[in-house]
């Protein structure tokens, strides 16, 4: 028995003739090439009247020309990037977040305590320029 016909019949269930659209997607071609290769002779299975291949006549022309490889069975495919680890840049964002409100807080807290008590003795040594 044919080994592509089990796959065939499972892609197209109840179907006995494929359209040239059904043909190039099995063949992984396109439309356009499948009916050219028809209109040029080239193309290696019968065709009908309406332009259809039967099933039975393409499992036999992937019989003989392609080789069937059962597919392997999937373990855990991983597509894609790796996804990044972020928690390094997160907590450097929160650590610069926290620091900015920090500074913010202590601004806000200088501006209170000089607005109620008034300014700031500028620092220096205690009794300088009182001639001791």
């Amino acid at each position: 028995m044919s080994e592509h016909l089990p796959l065939l019949k499972d892609l197209f269930p109840d179907v006995l003739v494929l359209t040239i659209e059904q043909v190039a997607k099995v063949l992984q071609k396109a439309k356009q090439t499948v009916y050219n290769e028809i209109s040029q002779g080239r193309f290696p299975c019968k065709i009908t009247a309406d332009k259809k291949v039967s099933i039975i006549e393409l499992a036999r022309y992937l019989d003989t020309n392609i080789a069937y490889t059962p597919p392997k069975p999937v373990e855990g495919i991983k597509r894609g990037r790796k996804p990044k680890n972020h928690l390094p840049d997160l907590l450097a964002f929160w650590s610069a977040v926290e620091k900015e409100i920090g500074r913010l807080n202590a601004e806000e807290l200088a501006q209170k305590i000089t607005t109620e008590l008034g300014e700031f003795p500028k620092p220096g040594r205690v009794g300088a320029g009182k001639g001791l």
